[in-house]
């Protein structure tokens, strides 16, 4: 058709159309669905269905999110806001259009999309439509290319503008939040169902939001259907589409129609190769994706109201469980994409696109190759975006070549980063038939993940050999989760430890609920602890090992103890068993090779974490250089102990404070050792806060701790408990007294059950005369009634009534 032809068919049509549903407004009805997150279904929602009127005559501004404070939190990550999202532009007098100069910015609202549906579904019957080939249209048959028709070119025909510049509801700019490829002859209904399913699930997302009046960006509305040169440059990258996509931050969203002829056409391919291989301010030699990137494919199921979707974005959360909703023959589809062989409706379009795929942006005018490199590195990125978990699990029950096919796709990509598999046997019956097939599905899993989490396995051996197989040969695992993992003897251990012990990228190990460690292998285990220079994390969460005997507990930590001790990279380790099954020897041991390992001393801003749970030995959980807290609760100490935990705190430049909560020493030892601990508290400088609930403040070593009152410079808060230890009385209180009086730095003091009488409350306010630093004082003895307790309330007041600064709490 001729430009003439063209502009006389619009015309004719524009004159006997009836626009009011685009320029007036509409009623539109929803049906609202929610996601029942226990059965992983999109039901309806007891307020199913909404009617609402929607303004089409008056400018609305583009807004990005239904949520105020979510749209804040958006900004921040998205750099779109209410305020910044769209500039207005103001119409002039009379004028029917308004001017954006960069088609980039042109999305259209699903207010106005819905408005050129209604619109549509109500003109094609009314003046009999017909398609490119003469036949008659109905709602559920008019495509784009209909639209295009009967709609876009009539409505613009007097503006010679973009459809969106000639909305009447449109007020300025409308930067897209996604992009949209499709193919034109998809019907609309279908097309409209999935933009739908969209918003649905987006629409209170922490991630990305959208409301009625978020634009996207699809190319009929936004580029000048009169003037298509100034959309389709002879360089792609330089197209409307490139820069819509860029201004998108690489967010697609792929409308995948029943044939997937989607996968045929090249501006899709295009479309797509700039999405999935590279991120829109990345070059040609860059294939990482954007961090904000998420590229969605939907499709419209046939006789259902609900639009089954994917996002195939690979995030902490998981990768999308595509086939649990795509019919598979369509899958298939997808993973038999050929780019190569797309096809365009302009021959210089192939051209110019292939070219700019393959790098040659010198000569776009060549004939491309009918081979590349990065025709096959596109084709490994779309079908592997499409071998999720959920095509996995339907294909695991399907033929030997149907499996294969998945997960030779699987293997080939090298985008994704992040994977999880939860091997429910309700969903993945068919490994539990062919156990063999979780090998091979280890194996194929992509060398590009740096983060792999299982669980909830029962297919034994074949699955860890597998694995074990897989990290060998894996250059960037950084993070491996395993989490009720079941074998049978210690060989699948055996072969996860080597296997772990080989990978030099390996930072974080999380071992929950398994039985993978076994008297045979922990060796191997202690090897990969002390040989693994990457390894920061390692975490065993044995809520029921299998064992009950205290002695494997015991067998347990000392192996594992030794690896601990010897690997200088470790800053975060958390043990965890039954409390009967790890004996008193194996967390003596454990404890004192954190004591030991130098990697807790050197100087470093990482995470340090030591739980024993169950014990609730806990050490150093604030970020810290060396120690900058400790807590110790709930912990007999032997005098090495102890000794070992001196000479660490002796060792801290950062340490600011320390809790050692109801620890106790066989009385035999407790004056020595709290001795050894009051010195080496004594030497620190940078010490605020000491809490002791503990029997090793004795009358034998109060000297020792009034020495480190009288020097701990930096010291505001002392509360000391006496643990079931013999009391300090009135004779070790005037002691300690003599360092209270000199510490200035002292803010706060509490005494708890020390046995204190009237003449050591006496010795404490002549101290606290001296001392006018000190702003809180607490003594409490439990075995006072309430009559003593009032008479040495009083003698302390009395004795600090002259003070010249007043006590805020006592």
């Amino acid at each position: 058709m001729t430009s003439d032809s063209r502009h006389a068919e619009a015309a004719e049509i524009a004159c006997m159309a009836d626009f009011t549903g685009l320029t007036a407004g509409y009623d539109h009805t929803s049906t609202l669905y929610f996601d029942d997150s226990y059965s992983g279904e999109w039901c309806e929602s007891s307020r199913s269905h909404r009617t609402k009127w929607f303004a089409m005559d008056e400018p609305v501004f583009c807004r990005y999110t239904s949520d105020t404070e979510c749209e804040k939190h958006l900004g921040g990550i998205r750099g779109i806001t209410r305020n910044s999202a769209g500039t207005k532009i103001d119409r002039e007098d009379g004028a029917n259009s308004i001017s954006i100069p960069d088609g980039a910015e042109r999305g259209i609202t699903l207010r106005q999309l819905r408005a050129v549906k209604a619109n549509a579904d109500r003109r094609c019957l009314e003046e009999e439509w017909k398609d490119r080939n003469g036949n008659p249209l109905i709602p559920d048959t008019v495509t784009m290319y209909d639209i295009c028709r009967y709609v876009i070119l009539p409505f613009t025909v007097h503006t010679r503008r973009s459809f969106v510049e000639s909305l009447p509801s449109t007020a300025g700019t409308q930067p897209p939040l996604y992009f949209v490829s499709h193919w034109w002859g998809e019907p609309t209904k279908d097309f409209m169902a999935c933009v739908e399913r969209l918003l649905q699930d987006k629409w209170m997302s922490r991630e990305i939001g959208m409301t009625e009046d978020t634009p996207i960006w699809i190319c009929a509305y936004a580029n000048n259907q009169w003037h298509l040169e100034e959309a389709i440059t002879e360089d792609p990258d330089e197209s409307a589409f490139s820069r819509a996509l860029a201004l998108a931050n690489g967010r697609t969203l792929t409308i995948f129609d029943k044939d997937g002829v989607v996968f045929s056409r090249v501006w899709c391919i295009y479309e797509i190769y700039r999405t999935i291989v590279f991120a829109s301010d990345c070059d040609n030699t860059n294939v990482q994706p954007d961090a904000n990137q998420d590229w969605v494919v939907l499709t419209s199921v046939p006789h259902t109201e609900i639009v089954k979707y994917t996002p195939t974005k690979r995030t902490s959360r998981g990768a999308a469980n595509i086939g649990e909703y795509f019919p598979f023959d369509m899958v298939m589809k997808a993973l038999q994409v050929r780019v190569e062989l797309a096809e365009a409706s302009e021959e210089s379009d192939r051209i110019h696109i292939f070219n700019a795929i393959i790098g040659k942006k010198d000569n776009l005018d060549a004939q491309p190759p009918g081979a590349h490199e990065m025709y096959d590195k596109l084709n490994n990125e779309v079908r592997a975006t499409f071998a999720s978990q959920g095509v996995l699990q339907s294909a695991a029950e399907r033929s030997d070549e149907e499996w294969n096919t998945v997960i030779a796709a699987l293997s080939k990509g090298s985008r994704q980063t992040r994977m999880r598999f939860d091997f429910d046997t309700n969903r993945w019956k068919g490994l539990v038939d062919k156990p063999e097939r979780a090998g091979m599905l280890m194996r194929s899993l992509p060398l590009s993940l740096a983060s792999l989490s299982l669980s909830n396995s029962s297919l034994g051996l074949s699955l860890i050999e597998g694995l074990a197989d897989w990290i060998r040969r894996s250059t960037r695992l950084q993070e491996i989760h395993l989490n009720d993992i079941s074998s049978s003897g210690g060989l699948p251990g055996e072969l996860l430890a080597k296997a772990l012990a080989s990978c030099t990228t390996i930072t974080e190990i999380h071992v929950e609920n398994t039985d993978l460690l076994q008297s045979e292998n922990l060796h191997h285990w202690a090897h990969l602890l002390a040989a693994t220079k990457s390894l920061k994390s390692f975490c065993i969460w044995e809520r029921d090992c299998g064992k009950d005997e205290v002695g494997w507990g015991d067998e347990v930590g000392k192996v594992l103890a030794r690896g601990i001790a010897a690997n200088t990279s470790l800053n975060k380790i958390k043990l965890s068993w039954w409390k009967r099954v790890l004996g008193t020897e194996a967390r003596k041991e454990l404890f004192c090779a954190l004591l030991k390992n130098p990697c807790f001393s050197s100087v470093n801003a990482k995470q340090c974490e030591w739980e024993l749970q169950e014990e609730n030995l806990n050490i150093g959980r604030d970020r810290f250089s060396q120690f900058s807290k400790v807590l110790v609760p709930v912990f007999r100490f032997t005098l090495p102990m102890v000794q070992a935990l001196s000479q660490r705190i002796k060792n801290s430049k950062t340490l600011k404070r320390i809790s050692i909560t109801d620890i106790q020493v066989d009385c035999e030892v407790a004056g020595g050792a709290g001795e050894c601990l009051a010195q080496a508290l004594g030497s620190s400088t940078t010490l605020f806060k000491v809490m002791l609930s503990t029997n090793m403040i004795t009358l034998e070593n109060a000297r020792n701790w009034t020495d480190f009152l009288a020097t701990a410079s930096s010291l505001k808060v002392f509360e000391c408990w006496n643990c079931d230890g013999p009391p300090l009385g009135d004779g070790g209180m005037k002691i300690l007294c003599e360092g209270i009086s000199k510490n200035t730095s002292l803010k706060k003091i509490e005494l708890h059950d020390h046995g204190v009488g009237k003449e050591g409350v006496v010795a404490l306010g002549a101290a606290l005369m001296q001392n006018l630093s000190v702003e809180e004082v607490t003594i409490y003895e439990k075995t006072i009634d309430e009559g003593v307790a009032d008479n040495l309330r009083t003698a302390l007041l009395e004795a600090v009534k002259e003070r010249g600064t007043e006590l805020r709490r006592f």
